[in-house]
């Protein structure tokens, strides 16, 4: 096997995600992560010596970490090699939670209908999930974010290695509540997770004083378990009722615009899609709660998935008639994992508007050509820093 050059940092979000098959009955990978074999392989032979020492851990893995870190120049170059593949092998289990999301279960089940004998199954299910995921809901819960595990560097530091995501800034920006978009939509929108655990990506010390809750389709959020999970991570409906309260809750608000058009038409080798000229309904939102407007983009975000184009008009037409996304992909491994390519994320400059109850078209529409604008200036700026995976510069097409 080829060897590592140079000693490999053992991370904390990478231990910690090896302590969680411990649930599973696979006890001591964090100790032969850290080069502990022995009490590994006595962790793993004892189920944790009955979960005991497995718990200790738990409270001991930072000053473990910090011990094999001072230690890692003096590790044999296999313990070394071990280290790299069980963390990439860490990072990439974290990553496969995206297979997890919903909706795509929805399709799973439709085929099952169509070439399997579990047919009555699979079409019950799809009944099921009807109502779920299609029927709006009528009242909004309060905003409960579980801030313990939002803000948490342990998981999710896994999570931003894998690609890696990495957060940029071009100016500092004022503690204040604001609208910041996010382009491209891509397939997960991978870049909302700077702002969802903002200690591990970095947010906090760049945006301090500027806590984000994420607007996404309502879809996301009717769905048995994920609802409550999403709910602790800061994810709200789009809608107006629910992002006005967490305006008054002080929080600023992080939505995709493109929405489903901009999620299947994507990009290709040459340009960027953003589906952004007939989105003015944030805009106008933005100037009545008087909430300065921030674009970002996300370079690799449409790198981290391989779509499929065939049938794009019809899937576009039937995704807006029945807000479900029927885009056509996959990922790593001919998976719904995505590709491990770099993200990065860069946050603009914000649009100062003046609150109005009721602006007039043309006001919005003059906010919105200053946002294109500045989503443009971060494109340029940044294009060439930040290639596309078949290392070309992409145009940016506004649609």
């Amino acid at each position: 096997a080829e060897m590592v050059d140079g000693p490999v940092p053992f991370k904390t979000g990478v231990a910690y995600t090896l302590i969680l098959f411990s649930i599973f009955g696979m006890h001591g990978l964090q100790r032969i992560y850290l080069g502990q074999y022995k009490t590994g392989i006595f962790m793993f032979c004892t189920f944790g010596w009955f979960g005991l020492i497995t718990l200790i851990d738990i409270f001991r893995l930072p000053s473990l970490l910090r011990k094999a870190n001072t230690q890692a120049s003096h590790v044999p170059e296999l313990t070394n090699y071990i280290n790299k593949k069980m963390q990439d092998f860490s990072e990439t289990l974290t990553t496969a939670m995206f297979a997890f999301l919903p909706l795509h279960w929805i399709f799973i089940v439709i085929v099952v209908a169509f070439f399997s004998g579990a047919w009555a199954l699979a079409i019950g299910a799809v009944l099921f999930a009807y109502p779920q995921v299609l029927w709006e809901r009528r009242s909004q819960k309060p905003i409960k974010i579980w801030t313990s595990f939002t803000d948490s560097k342990m998981i999710p530091g896994a999570l931003f290695d894998y690609f890696p995501l990495r957060l940029h800034r071009s100016n500092e920006i004022p503690p204040n509540k604001y609208i910041f978009g996010y382009h491209p939509h891509g397939i997960y929108s991978l870049g909302l997770f700077c702002a969802c655990f903002p200690k591990a990506s970095g947010w906090s010390e760049k945006f301090p004083g500027i806590r984000c809750v994420m607007g996404v389709a309502n879809s996301l959020l009717c769905i048995p378990i994920l609802c409550t999970i999403f709910g602790w991570m800061g994810f709200i409906n789009v809608g107006r009722e629910s992002m006005q309260m967490a305006s008054k809750s002080g929080y600023s608000i992080i939505m995709v615009p493109g929405g489903i058009a901009e999620m299947i038409l994507g990009s290709d080798q040459q340009e960027e899609f953003v589906y952004l000229k007939k989105r003015s309904g944030f805009v106008r939102f933005a100037i009545q709660e008087g909430m300065s407007l921030v674009p970002m983009f996300g370079f690799g975000e449409n790198d981290a998935f391989i779509r499929y184009s065939f049938f794009q008009d019809a899937r576009l037409w039937l995704s807006r008639k029945f807000r479900i996304t029927l885009q056509l992909f996959r990922g790593r491994w001919f998976t719904l994992i995505p590709f491990n390519v770099p993200i990065n994320v860069v946050v603009g400059n914000p649009i100062e508007v003046h609150q109005q109850d009721d602006p007039s078209d043309d006001e919005v529409r003059c906010v919105l050509e200053k946002y294109i604008a500045e989503l443009k200036r971060i494109h340029l700026a940044h294009r060439d820093e930040f290639p596309s995976l078949h290392g070309s510069s992409k145009q940016l097409k506004i649609l």
